[in-house]
């Protein structure tokens, strides 16, 4: 499929770029091979494994993984803070 022009703008990443990557199915069972029962660790986790849950789904594959959001973490630990976007969190930690 296509990658639509309007996500190649937004990411970069382009049909020439993944012409030869593995099918979503095989992507992500080594995935999920990869990471076993170790905890994904995201900034704003929902929105990463919305799309590997949805992958996952589609490919009939199993997905309960354990996730740490870092997002909730620094809304936690860094109140000071008046925003907790990735970068913002990355600066203030010197990072």
């Amino acid at each position: 499929m296509p990658i639509p022009r309007e996500i190649t703008e937004l990411t970069g990443i382009s049909d020439r770029d993944v012409f030869d990557a593995p099918e979503e199915k095989e992507a992500m069972a080594a995935f999920l091979a990869f990471a076993g029962d170790r905890p994904i660790v995201a900034h704003n986790a929902p929105f990463d494994t919305g799309f590997m849950a949805a992958a996952c789904q589609r490919s009939g594959l199993a997905f309960n993984p354990v996730v740490l959001d870092t997002l909730v973490l620094s809304q936690c630990l860094l109140p000071e803070l008046k925003r907790h976007k990735l970068d913002i969190v990355s600066k203030h930690l010197g990072l």
